[in-house]
C-alpha cells in the first residue's frame, strides 16, 4: 500500500479529493507533513473529518475523539476552507456527506490508515523517534500543560514530551539557543530573533480567603482594596510591570505589605492569612488550595498569552505538531480547567 505525503494541490477546478493528497511509493521521501501540513490544515482536522464521517453525528464523533464538539467543528470548517469545499451538510436532526465529501472521507481513511501503518511500522525512524522540548512558566505547568500534553499523547503516543521551568527569561534564552523546541508564556516586545503568537487573554483577579467580605461580590475595584494587606509579585515579574503600568495609567494606587517572587507564592499568602493578592485567573485555577477570586475592575487589567518561538528556524515535525495543536486547542484547554475547577 503506498504511503501518503498530506499535500494540497493549488491548481483551480481540480477535483478536491485529488487535491486532499497524492500517493508515493517511496516511505524515504516522507516529509513529516502528515503532522502539520503546509497548507493550512493537520491531521488532527483530517481525523475529526473521518469521525464526523463515520458517526454522521458530530457529539459522537467528539466523544470517540475524546474532544469538545466545538473543537470538532472548528477542525472540520478549516479542512473544508482549505479544501474551498462543502464536506457535510448539517440539520437539527442528522449530518450527512456531500458529493464531493464522500470521495474526500474516502480518500481520507486511506490516507489515515496509510499515515498509521507508516508511523507503527518505524520506517523513517530517525525523524519521528524525537521528542518535544518547551519552555513554560511554572503558571503553566501543574494543570495547563498535562492536558495539553495528554491531548498530544493521545495522536503521538510514541514522542516523548520535556517540559523545562527556568523561568521567563530562561524561557526565552532557551527557544533563541535551540535548548527548547518552543515556549509558552507572556507576550512580550517585538524583537527580531523572537515571534510571539497570541493564544488568548488572562484577565487579573483578586484572591481572597474563602471567609473575606468581599467573597459573594461580582466585582471590586482597585480602590476598594488600598486598606488591606496587599500581596505583591516582585518587580521584575511580568504580572507585576503590568499592574504597575495600568495602575499608574489610571492614577489607581496601592499600599504594598507583602512582596514574594511568584504568584503561587502570593496565594500560599493568601490561604495562610496573610492578606489578599491579585493574579491572573488562569493562576488561581492553577494553585490547589481553596482560594476565592472576584474580578478586579477600575481599571479592568488583561494579560495577553502567548506561544514562542524562534524567527527563521526550521521546527522538527513532532513540535510542530503540537505547535499546531495548542494554536487550535488553547482556549479549549483553558476552558476544561475553568469547568474542572467547578
Amino acid at each position: 500500500m503506498p504511503y501518503h505525503e498530506l499535500v494540497v494541490d493549488t491548481v483551480p477546478n481540480l477535483n478536491p479529493a485529488w487535491r486532499l493528497g497524492r500517493a508515493i511509493s517511496d516511505p524515504t521521501n516522507f516529509t513529516g507533513e502528515c503532522l502539520v501540513m503546509k497548507h493550512n490544515f493537520s491531521m488532527l482536522d483530517l481525523e475529526a473529518f473521518v469521525a464526523v464521517g463515520s458517526h454522521l453525528n458530530y457529539r459522537a464523533a467528539a466523544q470517540s475523539l475524546n474532544i469538545s464538539p466545538s473543537v470538532l467543528s472548528r477542525r472540520v470548517k478549516k479542512l473544508e476552507r482549505t479544501l474551498n469545499t462543502q464536506l457535510l451538510i448539517r440539520t437539527t436532526r442528522d449530518v450527512k456527506l456531500t458529493i464531493p465529501g464522500k470521495e474526500i472521507y474516502a480518500r481520507a481513511q486511506l490516507i489515515l490508515a496509510d499515515v498509521e501503518e507508516l508511523l507503527d511500522s518505524g520506517k523513517d525512524s530517525n525523524q519521528y523517534a524525537t521528542s518535544v522540548t518547551i519552555g513554560c512558566t511554572n503558571l503553566y505547568t501543574p494543570k495547563f500543560m498535562p492536558e495539553s500534553v495528554r491531548r498530544f499523547s493521545r495522536v503521538f503516543p510514541n514522542i516523548p514530551v520535556q517540559v523545562i521551568t527556568p523561568g521567563v527569561t530562561g524561557i526565552l534564552d532557551a527557544v533563541r539557543g535551540g535548548t527548547a523546541d518552543f515556549g509558552v508564556g507572556d507576550m512580550g516586545l517585538e524583537e527580531p530573533s523572537l515571534e510571539f503568537v497570541p493564544t488568548f487573554f488572562d484577565r487579573v483577579v483578586l484572591a481572597v480567603p474563602a471567609d473575606h467580605p468581599f467573597v459573594g461580590r461580582d466585582r471590586v475595584e482597585w480602590s476598594e482594596i488600598s486598606e488591606e494587606r496587599f500581596i505583591s509579585v516582585s518587580k521584575g515579574a511580568p504580572l507585576r510591570a503590568m499592574l504597575d503600568f495600568e495602575l499608574a495609567k489610571s492614577g489607581s494606587k496601592i499600599s504594598i505589605f507583602h512582596e514574594v517572587g511568584n504568584s503561587f507564592t502570593a496565594l500560599s499568602f493568601v490561604t495562610s492569612g496573610l492578606g489578599i493578592t491579585a493574579v491572573t485567573e488562569l493562576a488561581a485555577r492553577s494553585f490547589s488550595r481553596p482560594i476565592a477570586t472576584i474580578p478586579l475592575v477600575s481599571p479592568e487589567v488583561v494579560c495577553s498569552r502567548a506561544l514562542i518561538r524562534a524567527r527563521g528556524r526550521f521546527m522538527r515535525p513532532a513540535a510542530e505538531a503540537f505547535w499546531e495543536l495548542l494554536t487550535v486547542e488553547w482556549a479549549d484547554i483553558v476552558g476544561s480547567m475553568k469547568m474542572e475547577d467547578g
